[in-house]
């Protein structure tokens, strides 16, 4: 038996036993979202003793749209206690580049880079809270957030009313948590759509071990191909102002690497937030983690370890917050969440660098791409990268203006 079916077999009578308490109890903490950022934080904070309520929009197991690609960083930031190997589809060592008619280039990835599917990862993590004590409520939206005479959030879900001290948006790149309360949020918004191919076993397995991104329509973003365990999941990042297209990409991408759509698909498309400077991640006893947070890696788009990064630095904050009732020490992740946004400054001068030339001497600049390859292998960090290249860094900062004509 499985991990993720122990869990299930645990977890139905504490289910029954959530059920029975007062629902208009105070708790310390609501999460709102579900996910890899919201699970992995309910399940650190209960660990501690922590009474915490997760509240989610949607129906466990659900199908998340996203590429599904884990770093070894990852693993890093996983709560202790939590083995996620069962769900790990393929480990990607190889990478092949292609750009227009440039000839295609083969990369050895320094660290291999998983493939998850998000629906039984995401379930077993949701599990996990619900076994570590987290009153969860799924099906379950939220209408309103209000603070109230006493400094506590209220949350009103249907003709239900939860109290907290601390409220954590862990709801996505539209974030309800972020809007209902009015927390400064500006985003880069990207647009991604995600196909499952089901092909013969033969295609897929030919597939095993490695990834392919192709720049040739955009180079704002790109194609990909990522193996996984009974389909290819491939798809088209792009600017949010390419949305209306993605799907015509997608396909076109599909029959030009010469996959037959007769097996079956099943397509989707999400959106991808990039946090700008200034972006806010606490406000008095609001806290925004992963994508609500507009945390991401902007030259891959990849965004569960940066999920699972924020979840981490939150907690050890809000933990201090609810055992000294004070919520002064929720400042400290903000901090740390602007040192995450250098970060993501150092990825997108990166990517600009990566861009341009790509454009200029129409082919892969190689110079540019290997430290994006090693860094998402968690080889050593944009920051790294920033402070060995610190002229690198400044220009592709300034190049952020021809980009940004490409993206806006």
């Amino acid at each position: 038996m499985n991990s993720n079916l122990r869990l299930m077999d645990q977890i139905g009578n504490l289910e029954m036993i959530q059920a029975s308490l007062n629902r208009d109890e105070i708790q310390d903490v609501i999460i709102v979202g579900g996910g890899p950022a919201g699970s992995s934080l309910a399940y650190r904070l209960a660990k501690k003793g922590i009474k915490v309520t997760l509240f989610e929009k949607t129906k466990f197991p659900r199908v998340k749209p996203c590429g599904g690609g884990i770093d070894s960083t990852f693993f890093d930031y996983l709560p202790e206690g939590l083995d996620v190997s069962e769900f790990v589809q393929d480990w990607a060592s190889s990478i092949l580049l292609r750009y227009e008619g440039s000839k295609e280039q083969k990369f050895s990835m320094p660290q291999k880079v998983g493939m998850v599917e998000r629906a039984p990862f995401d379930q077993y993590l949701l599990n996990a809270a619900k076994l570590a004590g987290v009153k969860v409520r799924e099906n379950t939206g939220v209408d309103e957030i209000f603070v109230n005479t006493n400094g506590v959030y209220e949350i009103i879900t249907g003709s239900i009313t939860t109290k907290a001290q601390v409220v954590v948006g862990a709801d996505g790149a539209y974030s309800v948590v972020a809007r209902k309360t009015g927390m400064r949020a500006p985003r880069t918004i990207f647009v991604a759509s995600e196909w499952d191919l089901y092909m013969p076993k033969s295609i897929i397995k030919s597939w095993k071990g490695k990834m392919l991104l192709d720049c040739s329509v955009n180079p704002v973003g790109y194609a990909w191909v990522f193996p996984k365990k009974e389909f290819l999941n491939i798809g088209f990042g792009l600017p949010f102002k390419d949305a209306k297209s993605v799907h015509q990409l997608t396909e076109k991408f599909a029959k030009k690497l010469g996959f037959d759509l007769s097996y079956g698909f099943k397509k989707r498309a999400h959106w991808i937030p990039f946090a700008r400077r200034n972006s806010e991640a606490v406000s008095k006893g609001v806290v925004l983690i992963g994508d609500a947070a507009g945390v991401a890696d902007p030259a891959t788009g990849a965004g569960i370890s940066w999920a699972l990064r924020s979840s981490a630095m939150a907690s050890k904050w809000i933990i201090h917050a609810i055992e000294s009732n004070s919520l002064e020490w929720l400042k400290g992740y903000q901090d740390e969440y602007e040192k995450l946004l250098n970060e993501v400054e150092a990825a997108m001068s990166l990517r600009n660098l990566f861009v341009i030339t790509l454009v200029l001497i129409r082919k892969i600049p190689v110079k540019f791409f290997q430290p994006i390859l090693e860094i998402s292998s968690g080889v050593y960090s944009y920051t790294d990268w920033k402070n060995k290249n610190p002229f690198a860094y400044k220009l592709g900062k300034l190049m952020a203006v021809l980009v940004n004509r490409k993206i806006q």
